[in-house]
């Protein structure tokens, strides 16, 4: 279970935000905000109700499969940022998709001195 303040869920925070409104806008801000005040109520909650049994339910290869699922998202997102592509939008495989179109365009060089 992802629990704590680590690149996991700011990841998952900021996937399900952006999925609803634009990075930095009000709308943004405001889902954001309210995300995590019902996160922190739900974790009291169930911290109170000493709720963390529940976890072990979920096996070890469904949470490896979702770690795993969380690199492929970070890769997929810093790929154009690495290569100097035009910026993409969509979901994952839109995002991959723009990514295998942009190949053509790229410059080995220009790519490999990305800072």
């Amino acid at each position: 279970m992802v629990v704590g303040p680590d690149s996991a869920t700011a990841l998952i925070s900021g996937v399900t935000v952006s999925a609803l409104a634009a990075s930095g806008s009000q709308d943004y801000l405001v889902l954001t905000s309210a995300m995590a005040v019902i996160v922190g109520f739900c974790f009291l909650l169930f911290g109170s109700l000493k709720m963390g049994w529940v976890a072990d339910f979920i096996p070890t290869p469904v949470m490896k499969a979702f770690v795993q699922g969380l690199v492929w998202v970070t890769i997929v997102g810093q790929i154009p940022k690495l290569l100097g592509l035009h910026p993409i939008s969509g979901g994952f495989l839109q995002k991959l998709i723009q990514i295998l179109e942009q190949l053509p365009d790229l410059h080995p060089l220009t790519a490999l001195r990305r800072n």
